[in-house]
């Protein structure tokens, strides 16, 4: 069985913030309560993180099967659950183990989730039963998970899940004072009592973790996280990492494109040629006008320059003309006044 380095007494609260947490959501703890060979678990996340060491064989393939994605699914499918080649069974597999009794078992399984108060999304509390509230420390906590009951007799395993701002361990105890976990109602009374909600459908209950979780996500974006969650978690993906490969498992878990959006993408690419176009065509009616104005430049110039020419000429000819003039209006001057004298001396010689 793998083990954390979580010790016993510190499956609290107190012991899984080493560092601000994030506006975001992010895991911080984990486990697993009479599930498999595992009695009560716990894994802590650091900074969202957890790693697992161990044996092969010892649980770690299959505590992250029962956990991730799987309360965020809430799809007990052999296919969703298995991260190997290899099917290891459905979930009543996965819950009994090797310790297949005449009693039917009862299981937990959940996982923690903190931010910041205030934090993307959403408010600091928010409204109604089942969603995240803000603790003391300025935190929101949300816990998912999951009640198992499988009955050896019908190999059916009946889940309630439930959702809650209540810290297990803390304010929500999984286990009675004998050890034994909790009973369908008292598990529903508690929840209810710390602002919680169960589900017993799965649909209804995968909606509120995607509103809690993942505000503003639509279920084709969910679904398309969840898709990546199970491409990734496969088994010996790390063992000669091939980026060719990672790469066509991460394409190979996208979801398929919607009709409708590649006909928008399409329309906007067929708009953004036709403005290309359009641009094209108006850079060279730019061109063929600015070729015109430099040749209507050139020719307002010469005509310019021959009126201008024309407008010297004629300048110049009325200067001639009005020197003329003076010239002439003196020499007339001169005359008279000649005319005048000789007037005179002929009165002159008359009058002798």
């Amino acid at each position: 069985m793998t083990t954390t380095l979580t010790p016993a007494a510190d499956r609290t609260s107190e012991a899984i913030r080493p560092a601000p947490l994030p506006a975001r959501w992010q895991p911080t703890r984990a486990g697993l309560v009479n599930a498999w060979r595992y009695l009560d678990e716990v894994l802590t996340f650091h900074r969202g993180r957890l790693l697992l060491r161990g044996p092969n064989g010892s649980g770690k393939s299959m505590a992250l099967e029962l956990l991730l994605p799987f309360l965020l699914d809430a799809n007990a499918g052999q296919h969703r659950l298995t991260s190997a080649a290899k099917a290891r069974g459905g979930l009543f597999d996965r819950l009994i183990g090797e310790d297949a009794g005449t009693q039917p078992k009862v299981a937990y399984l959940w996982v923690e989730f903190r931010r910041a108060a205030g934090g993307a999304g959403g408010s600091d509390v928010a409204e109604g039963p089942g969603t995240a509230g803000a603790n003391d420390d300025g935190e929101q906590v949300c816990t998912i998970g999951v009640r198992l009951r499988a009955a050896a007799s019908t190999r059916q395993v009946d889940k309630l899940w439930f959702l809650t701002p209540q810290t297990v361990g803390d304010e929500l105890a999984l286990l009675d004072e004998a050890r034994v976990p909790l009973a369908r109602a008292v598990l529903t009374e508690r929840i209810e009592a710390g602002g919680g909600r169960t589900f017993d459908d799965a649909t209804a209950y995968r909606t509120r973790v995607r509103e809690t979780l993942y505000p503003g996500f639509s279920e084709d974006q969910y679904e398309a996280v969840i898709t990546a969650l199970l491409a990734l978690r496969q088994e010996k993906l790390s063992q000669n990492l091939d980026l060719d490969r990672l790469s066509a498992t991460l394409s190979s878990a996208l979801p398929p494109l919607d009709e409708r959006e590649v006909a928008d993408a399409a329309e906007g690419f067929r708009q953004l040629d036709q403005r290309r176009d359009n641009l094209e065509q108006l850079a060279a009616d730019l061109e063929v006008v600015e070729r015109l104005r430099r040749r209507q430049r050139a020719y307002a110039r010469a005509e310019l320059r021959g009126r201008a020419g024309e407008v010297v000429g004629a300048e110049t000819a009325r200067d001639a003309v009005t020197r003329r003039e003076r010239e002439t209006a003196a020499a007339l001057t001169g005359a008279q006044q000649e005319d005048e004298a000789l007037a005179a001396e002929d009165g002159d010689r008359r009058d002798r």
